[in-house]
């Protein structure tokens, strides 16, 4: 499995990744995102897991609503995030991003 970025790159804005311990005790979720700081985090404890994965797609879905103003409920952003996830890992980039042709 690939490793978790530390930081994402959407338009002129760098979004921070972070890995926050027991983010699920103080925040009630495994994941996060923060439009005041631009930073996503998530749970330190999820390690690099499917579940990890998943909770970072949901937190860019997240975002993209944040910045389009796209006004999204949580229920379109969480199958939204499971898509992405879904997409993303299934073409296998990390090893077309680690190949060279």
């Amino acid at each position: 499995m690939m490793k978790m970025p530390t930081r994402l790159q959407l338009g002129a804005h760098e979004i921070k990744v972070i890995r926050k311990e027991n983010l699920i005790e103080h925040s009630e979720a495994y994941g996060l995102f923060d439009p005041d700081s631009l930073t996503i985090y998530i749970d330190k404890r999820l390690e690099d897991s499917s579940l990890a994965w998943e909770v970072l797609f949901h937190e860019i879905t997240e975002m993209l609503n944040h910045f389009s103003e796209a006004e999204l409920d949580h229920k379109t952003i969480q199958v939204w995030g499971v898509w992405l996830h879904q997409i993303i890992m299934s073409a296998d980039f990390e090893e077309k991003c680690t190949s060279a042709p």
